[in-house]
């Protein structure tokens, strides 16, 4: 079985921008108080992880972790606008983060989260 590679991962991804479901995270987003910011952002997040999957579900192929891992990085680090001063290390929280939701939905609701998971 081939596996599906970050390119394809990505230019789904970027389909994604078009929808109105995007458009909606992201304006959520603008004029959130601190506070809810977290919740809005794992929101997008989450989202994002979710498309991946999905692609690679609907494709039959196989799909790398760190293909999934970095297309969603790449993908989240080209939306999410920080200052300057933060970008050197934007991916690499950006990245934490992914871990972090995937780790959770791996050890809660197994591999296969995404069929097994209502509204997931």
């Amino acid at each position: 079985m081939s596996s599906i590679d970050k390119e394809v991962l990505l230019a789904g991804l970027e389909q994604y921008l078009d929808t109105d479901h995007f458009k909606a995270d992201i304006a959520a987003l603008h004029g959130t108080k601190i506070l809810q910011l977290p919740g809005k952002l794992l929101d997008l997040f989450t989202d994002a992880i979710k498309i991946v999957e999905k692609i690679v579900a609907d494709s039959g192929e196989a799909g790398l972790g760190k293909a999934k891992r970095d297309a969603v990085v790449d993908f989240l680090e080209k939306v999410i606008q920080v200052p300057f001063y933060l970008e050197t290390i934007d991916g690499y929280v950006i990245g934490l983060i992914v871990d972090t939701i995937v780790g959770v939905l791996n050890k809660f609701f197994g591999k296969t989260w995404l069929k097994d998971v209502p509204n997931a």
